[in-house]
């Protein structure tokens, strides 16, 4: 919830940013930023004080969510105007096709990444004694850190 509070605070400053640095560079800059902000997530334990300090890392996850809602349509339209403008055929239902293919693929990617990593750290496996909770733990933080930044990238 923190993060998309974050986001809906963050999009007017990507419109600025946009207008300085343009679409592209603008998304960029806020997918690294996005990778940036995960990675205290890792560092991030069961007490007290990592509760309040992940309510402030979410918040600031909320620049980069902001910055992938902001500008995926802008790029697409960028995209799709220079070949256009290039080609003189406007193919919008091609890249907005291949567009569909990617989503449904990388959503496949993901459940089969989670799948692996819970079955293959023992998450799967129900046991009140567990003894390979560090491995468990390695796997989810895989998933919160490793995972998104190299598909963000």
């Amino acid at each position: 919830m923190l993060a998309l509070l974050g986001a809906v605070i963050f999009l007017p400053i990507h419109s600025k940013i946009r207008a300085k640095i343009g679409t592209r560079k603008g998304l960029m800059m806020g997918m690294g930023i996005w990778i940036i902000s995960l990675f205290p997530l890792v560092l991030l334990s069961n007490n007290e004080i990592s509760r309040i300090l992940s309510m402030v890392v979410f918040f600031t996850i909320g620049f980069g969510l902001s910055a992938a809602l902001f500008y995926i349509d802008l790029i697409h339209g960028d995209v799709i105007d220079q070949d256009a403008l290039q080609f003189g055929v406007r193919r919008a239902a091609s890249y907005y096709g291949v567009n569909a293919f990617i989503h449904r693929f990388s959503m496949i990617l993901g459940i089969t990444t989670i799948y692996f990593i819970f079955s293959g750290t023992g998450w799967s496996e129900y046991s009140l004694i567990t003894d390979n909770r560090l491995l468990i733990n390695l796997g989810i933080k895989a998933l919160i850190f490793l995972f998104p930044s190299i598909a963000s990238c």
